[in-house]
């Protein structure tokens, strides 16, 4: 297994080191007035097929184009490995056959309803009517159509969401919009069918790297595309959902550099992506806003049990609990960033609102775990316990980091922000800076006491791929925390997964093997007149754009 290491934001170096992309990536005339609620079945409840109403949409269909920068595009197969920008774009031009929320809530999308047997390991997925592709001769979404993308999924190693697939044993057509699918354990199958929904006689004989127009079910379809020049998109009138406010969406490139405060690019395009750190500071009160997206992004640090200071829980918790991660984000990431306790993103729908609430700094009990921990404070605010020979030993602890790679060092920034907060209860912090291939070989050997290190997580929320063999850093083994890993991939059903990630959630924050920091977040900056009500999903941020408003200018008022 290649590890999901990745640091600091900086090229990969020539030493092995993965993480697993989860990218989620993917008319007409048959167009119906309803949409997926969250239908998250219980395994005990075999729903009927039902028909659901539509969320209001955005308001009538104007004559508006929306102008907005065009990605690097290596592919345009909608089921392929493609970089965040290209799967943002997919999101326009296909609907997924179940919808994963920014929550990671699933919902009924173009498969309409699901059933789960009583051992866990069948589902039926049961297809919506009347879904139609954007090319008319290519009729409606039906079960051969599902079956290719799940025989695309398992077969190409290319595939977005291959790795989800090696717990599937067998997939067959029940009737024209039936399937049956059966794994080879017990596995959530629902984030799997967040694949992109494509036409079968269309896309069969195309490969993962296919310069193909797209053809998909989506709110807008391709009317041009000039390679890396042009693309316009419009808008689907026929589309199941209720349409989109905007007719047209064109796209042209801007560079990333263009993006800043003062620069003329924000009159000429409403909507542009941004990975930039300096990106929050671009919204201008009536001209832009800024749309923060949640990514799998985490920053965290990673004690090393090894170490005799490290192996005191009580001493994790103290770190945990004394980094005052707004004054973090604010400073260091200029807000691009939600604050996490632990390892699991406090934004995911099963982790409880008490997990949200002790994310706080808490300096009052921090200190307490210094206590349990046995240390004393002196009159200077140091923390110390007494040594064999009387004399007093203060706790200071070793931050190992890799400087960012560009003009703006965020490590630096952030590992600095850490030794603050940390000064503040009395832990002394010397940190250690190291370059990008000292540093993993640091990590590797287990010659740390503590390091601040990024890993690109799943968006279904399995992070056992921390504490496997070769990402576990910090060396923790527990079989507890193990069982609690693994009763979470293994839960079927709303209950069983709060349930298992209740729990999981209880053995981070006692054990606090992984001290969580934030999850990074990029942005979508819109020009005032564009507006967005809810939260945009990492890789898939216009999956809810039927749900965009205009806002009237002061003139049309």
């Amino acid at each position: 297994m290649q590890k999901r290491f990745i640091n600091g934001y900086i090229s990969w170096i020539r030493r092995t080191v993965c993480f697993l992309l989860c990218m989620l990536l993917t008319l007409s005339g048959c167009a119906k007035e309803q949409e997926a609620v969250d239908i998250f079945q219980e395994t005990s409840q075999i729903p009927s097929a039902q028909q659901m109403p539509l969320p209001s949409g955005g308001g009538a269909g104007s004559e508006t184009v929306l102008h907005m920068n065009l990605p690097e595009i290596s592919s345009l197969h909608p089921l392929a490995k493609v970089s965040e920008e290209v799967a943002n774009l997919f999101s326009l031009l296909y609907d997924p056959a179940i919808k994963v929320n920014e929550d990671g809530s699933y919902s009924a999308n173009v498969i309409e309803d699901w059933e789960i047997s009583e051992d866990e390991l069948e589902y039926i997925f049961h297809i919506r009517r009347n879904v139609a592709f954007h090319e008319q001769t290519l009729g409606c979404v039906d079960a051969e159509d599902i079956l290719y993308c799940l025989d695309f999924i398992i077969n190409q190693e290319s595939a977005a969401l291959h790795q989800y697939a090696d717990v599937i044993e067998s997939y067959e057509k029940i009737d024209e919009f039936t399937i049956k699918v059966r794994t080879t354990t017990k596995r959530n199958l629902l984030f799997l069918f967040s694949f992109y929904v494509v036409p079968k006689e269309y896309y069969a004989s195309k490969n993962s790297k296919t310069m193909a127009d797209p053809i998909g079910t989506g709110a807008y379809s391709l009317q041009l595309y000039e390679e890396n020049e042009r693309m316009v998109l419009v808008r689907n009138e026929n589309w199941w959902k209720t349409a989109p406010v905007y007719r047209t969406i064109e796209l042209t490139p801007v560079a990333q550099e263009e993006l800043a405060l003062g620069s003329s690019v924000f009159e000429s395009y409403e909507i542009l992506f941004t990975d930039s750190v300096t990106a929050g500071s671009l919204g201008i009160t009536g001209k832009t806003n800024v749309n923060q997206i949640r990514t799998p992004y985490l920053s965290c640090l990673v004690p090393n049990v090894y170490n005799s200071a490290m192996s005191d829980a009580n001493l994790r918790k103290a770190i945990a609990y004394g980094i005052n991660r707004t004054e973090m984000i604010s400073a260091a990431l200029m807000g691009l960033g939600e604050a996490t306790l632990t390892p699991l993103n406090d934004n995911f729908w099963a982790v409880s609102a008490m997990a949200r609430e002790t994310s706080a700094h808490d300096q009052k009990l921090a200190l307490q775990y210094l206590q349990q921990a046995g240390y004393e404070r002196a009159e200077d605010g140091r923390q110390y316990k007494i040594n064999s020979d009387g004399t007093r030993g203060y706790l200071n602890i070793r931050l190992l980091y890799t400087p960012s790679s560009g003009g703006y060092d965020l490590n630096k920034a952030v590992a600095q922000s850490i030794k603050k907060s940390l000064e503040a209860i009395g832990i002394g912090v010397t940190l250690v800076r190291q370059d990008a291939e000292t540093y993993l070989k640091t990590l590797e050997d287990g010659s740390f006491q503590i390091a601040l290190c990024q890993f690109y997580t799943c968006q279904d929320q399995d992070i056992s791929f921390l504490f496997n063999e070769n990402c576990n850093y910090g060396n923790f083994y527990d079989s507890t925390l193990r069982q609690a890993l693994n009763a979470c991939k293994e839960a079927v059903g709303r209950e069983a997964i709060l349930q298992a990630y209740t729990q999981l959630q209880s053995e981070l924050q006692e054990k606090m093997p992984v001290i969580g920091l934030y999850y990074k977040e990029h942005c979508l900056i819109t020009a005032d007149s564009v507006s967005i009500s809810s939260k945009l999903s990492f890789s898939k941020i216009f999956q809810n754009i039927n749900e965009w408003k205009e806002k009237e200018s002061e003139q049309d008022k």
